[in-house]
């Protein structure tokens, strides 16, 4: 039986885990958990939540039918087509009284926040990444223009947070947050009960790793530097640009030595199985949220140097360092990425150099030998 007061939290990434599980453990009241089948492993991991007692109630949610919508299907979602799709989960949504959130964007998430605002309940989207602090369109011309106020008519826009159903907005560092994204965003944000920092203990990353079912990831004997090339989504779908990830792995044993301890961390959202790696380099479970690595990493070595695209792992690994400083980040220049997301990776390197100035490196991929 559901009490009364108690909350539901929607839950798509591994990461975004990490911050639902750091709210409700500040929380004194019931929570329940939706676990989105948007990550491989995903069911594997409710299961285990289940069987871990820590929520009131878990529930899994496969929502691939919304995913292979047309993008006319998908506008017309926004504005009616929610109803129909939260009277088919069966779930008892009438007994909480709030919901909690990552984006106001997926389809899912934006069709149970529909559901609590008509209801007049609350609606809290929590910190899901660097996107969080950063105006998140992306588009150019007509389209930017288009993006920047269509908010007005309830469709996702420029930023998360911004629809008129999220009441609040939880983040680790709102002192981050870019000038327009707080002056779209205006009172609706507050700071997280806690950092991830804090919460993460030795004890609390043992139990979670346990969680995605990994009780030992990495190797006991690591003890000089510890070289990790963070993956990105679009790596599943392109062995030419694995075969760089491959060229950048002798690169860094040219320069560090052969014997360098060198990983690859697959995306969340990448299902390729990268066998080709493996035969040359540890490739790390893609499931587990890398800053739990990076906790036990600190442990054995006194400096991790990260390679990423622009990922909110690298940036959340310099929170997580900040007191050591011990977190080195290269920044992976590719044209096959870098076309694709021009505007996010400005976004990005607007943030991480907020954050350790111009002290990282760049390196162009697709130019190693």
């Amino acid at each position: 039986m559901i009490g009364v007061g108690s909350s539901l939290f929607v839950c798509t990434k591994p990461y975004q885990y990490l911050i639902a599980e750091l709210i409700m453990d500040s929380s004194n009241e019931p929570s329940d958990i939706i676990i989105v089948d948007h990550f491989q492993g995903a069911r594997r991991f409710s299961e285990n939540l289940r069987k871990s007692n820590l929520w009131n109630n878990v529930r899994f949610l496969d929502d691939s039918a919304l995913g292979h919508k047309s993008i006319f299907y998908r506008i017309l979602f926004y504005y009616y087509y929610w109803r129909p799709f939260v009277e088919s989960l069966n779930f008892p949504l009438e007994e909480y009284e709030r919901l909690y959130i990552a984006h106001d964007s997926v389809l899912c998430e934006y069709a149970l926040a529909k559901y609590f605002h008509r209801r007049k309940k609350e609606v809290v989207l929590y910190e899901e990444g660097y996107g969080n602090y950063v105006n998140t369109n992306s588009h150019l011309g007509l389209k930017r223009v288009l993006k920047t106020g269509i908010h007005i008519f309830g469709i996702p826009g420029d930023h998360l947070g911004r629809l008129r159903f999220v009441n609040k907005i939880l983040l680790q560092y709102p002192e981050l947050v870019s000038h327009d994204t707080q002056k779209a965003l205006s009172r609706k944000i507050e700071t997280l009960p806690n950092k991830l920092s804090s919460y993460l203990s030795a004890e609390s990353v043992a139990r979670i790793l346990c969680l995605f079912g990994y009780e030992r990831v990495l190797k006991e004997s690591m003890t000089g530097e510890i070289h990790v090339v963070l993956g990105e989504a679009f790596l599943s779908n392109s062995s030419n640009e694995i075969t760089k990830i491959l060229h950048l792995v002798e690169s860094i044993r040219r320069s560090n030595g052969s014997n360098a301890e060198v990983m690859f961390k697959p995306h969340p959202g990448d299902r390729g199985s990268h066998a080709f790696l493996r035969d040359f380099v540890n490739v790390l479970p893609g499931t587990i949220p890398f800053e739990l690595l990076v906790i036990r990493m600190l442990e054995m070595s006194q400096v991790i140097n990260i390679y990423t695209y622009g990922s909110t792992a690298a940036l959340s690994s310099l929170f997580i360092s900040e007191e050591s400083r011990s977190v080195k980040i290269t920044v992976i220049k590719s044209e096959t990425f870098d076309s694709s997301h021009p505007r996010a990776n400005k976004k990005f390197r607007t943030l991480l150099e907020y954050l350790v100035g111009d002290d990282y490196e760049t390196i162009n991929i697709d130019s190693l030998p």
